[in-house]
């Protein structure tokens, strides 16, 4: 069985926007396709690991 939440998370990873925050001193992650979907961390790995849990939050939720 495929699991389609699964490739949703992955499709939507693969255009998540990554960005060194230079004051804080951390990665941030978005998602633009689901507003607010946004994680920061102190390595891209980090922050694409929390941004997947917040996408996981934001199906479950909506």
């Amino acid at each position: 069985m495929k699991l389609y939440i699964a490739e949703y998370i992955e499709n939507i990873l693969r255009k998540a926007e990554y960005e060194y925050d230079q004051e804080t001193k951390s990665w941030c992650a978005s998602a633009d396709d689901l507003p607010g979907a946004y994680a920061q961390a102190g390595s891209v790995e980090e922050a694409r690991e929390q941004l997947t849990e917040v996408i996981e939050d934001y199906i479950l939720t909506s």
